[in-house]
């Protein structure tokens, strides 16, 4: 399990504190996490971190804040983190789990406290491109709804747009939040006390479509006038191999490895079930919701609750339009337009155009004869094609480079599967491949080859016109 947290600790200079973060990390078994407002001193660092131990690694943007208001630090055993960037008010970097080589980007927040000073903070986060998993949490200083204060000034629109205007031209979707709704307090008695919505962890729609039901928990304040945030960062499916991988124990050769392939695809299958399947309709539901949402908004201007509803509801629906895009994008094969472009059309027209050139409806012998039936069709090519391999096979060696989103093989898995798993299938996977070495015994589904013909002209007409390609299982 890989937990991330960010906190506002409001100082880092007492040792009390010091202790009581200390003790915050370990309960909560902490790989990744983000400190901000730590008002330590640059000599003072070092001295500082090691009190946490040896198991820390950090970062800081002490280059634009002498007062090293954001720290970031991580269990350099378990994750690489190489920071991309730093800025008065952002540390962004890009991590990578050592052990399942899974990357994702990370960005802490300590947003300034006015809203001129803010302004670099929404332009950096709108400028930030990239096709990974992101999520991005910390203290923003920046209410978004109007009842994400009470008992303090009424929120205004002044302070509410430039972070809705961020969120509208971005992908980004605020995560939603449990344990709580404020995150920040001023710790005065009674009817004094003011509370506040200003910390927040936001998400795109990558790492939504990934991870479909994420929140983000707000911990108890403990020693600071700020919650701190916690998210759980472990993909679904990874866990899913995982569990169905080890179902019949180690594997020693290609049919243990076939047989947990079986177990596997079956639990990723249960995982589309349970969260990915019916999408279409679950975005008509999500666009229906939002339509009466809007529409008693129309009426009742100020209703913070509606609000917050209609705010939940686009999330909701800007999620499931990123999976379902996802889909057409890896039906149509489409690898030269970018997920997010909002190109269903384009794949689902692309996806009817490409079944359309694939199929072979008729075909001309070398003398002339046309074929319009399919079993003509499948002698002739099966007569042409082994006249052609008996005289040239011998002459060709292909070296084939696997891309991670080429079609899968026989089995159903493509290269992106193993390169994904493969520290939980790397061990079993060698066992079984020095097991075929020894006896040259292989499984017969992984010795599997599908022959497929492409066209190599727009118009084929001959059996000439087309091209064979094989497809194999990777473990082939």
């Amino acid at each position: 399990m890989m937990y991330a947290c960010s906190w506002n600790v409001r100082g880092l200079n007492d040792p009390l504190k010091i202790k009581e973060v200390k003790s915050f990390l370990v309960v909560n078994k902490l790989n990744i996490f983000a400190l901000t407002e730590t008002r330590v001193k640059l000599a003072n660092k070092d001295r500082i971190r090691k009190k946490f131990g040896g198991s820390w690694q950090w970062g800081d943007n002490y280059s634009h804040s002498s007062k090293g208001r954001i720290w970031l630090a991580w269990k350099h055993a378990l994750i690489q983190v190489e920071i991309l960037f730093t800025t008065e008010q952002v540390i962004h970097a890009l991590n990578t789990d050592k052990n399942s080589q899974y990357k994702m980007l990370f960005t802490a927040i300590y947003g300034l406290h006015n809203i001129e000073d803010r302004k670099p903070l929404w332009t950096t986060l709108q400028n930030i491109t990239h096709n990974l998993e992101w999520i991005i949490m910390g203290d923003f200083n920046s209410v978004l709804e109007s009842d994400d204060r009470i008992n303090g000034n009424p929120v205004t629109n002044a302070e509410t747009e430039d972070f809705r205007h961020m969120l509208d031209k971005t992908d980004l979707m605020v995560v939603k939040g449990i344990g709580g709704t404020y995150t920040w307090s001023n710790k005065r008695e009674g009817v004094d006390r003011i509370f506040s919505r200003i910390d927040r962890c936001l998400c795109n729609a990558t790492w939504f479509a990934q991870h479909t039901h994420t929140v983000v928990e707000i911990k108890n304040q403990s020693v600071s006038d700020h919650h701190p945030l916690l998210v759980h960062l472990n993909q679904q499916h990874h866990h899913a191999v995982s569990e169905a991988w080890r179902q019949k124990g180690a594997a020693s050769s290609l049919d243990d490895i076939w047989l947990k392939l079986k177990d596997v695809s079956k639990a990723l299958k249960q995982l589309q079930i349970t969260h990915y399947a019916n999408v279409s309709e679950k975005i008509g539901e999500c666009r229906d919701h939002l339509d009466r949402i809007q529409t008693q908004i129309s009426s009742d201007h100020f209703n913070a609750e509606l609000h917050r509803q209609e705010q939940q509801c686009i999330v909701s629906l800007k999620k499931w339009l990123h999976v379902e895009e996802s889909i057409y994008k890896q039906k149509s094969r489409i690898q030269w337009l970018q997920e997010g472009d909002s190109n269903s059309k384009v794949f689902f027209a692309a996806m009817k155009e490409r079944q359309a050139r694939n199929s072979i409806d008729v075909l001309y012998t070398s003398i002339g004869e046309k074929l319009d039936k399919i079993a003509d069709i499948q002698k002739e090519l099966n007569h042409f094609y082994s006249n052609l391999m008996g005289l040239v096979l011998k002459r060709f060696l292909a070296l084939f480079s696997i891309d991670a989103d080429k079609a899968p093989g026989m089995d159903g898995f493509n290269a992106k599967f193993y390169t994904e798993t493969w520290h939980t299938i790397k061990p079993d996977i060698y066992v079984a491949v020095l097991n075929f070495f020894d006896t040259g015994n292989i499984n017969p589904q992984v010795n599997t080859t599908s022959i497929t013909l492409i066209s190599k002209v727009s118009t084929p007409t001959y059996a000439s016109d087309y091209r064979p390609i094989a497809g194999c299982t990777v473990l082939k």
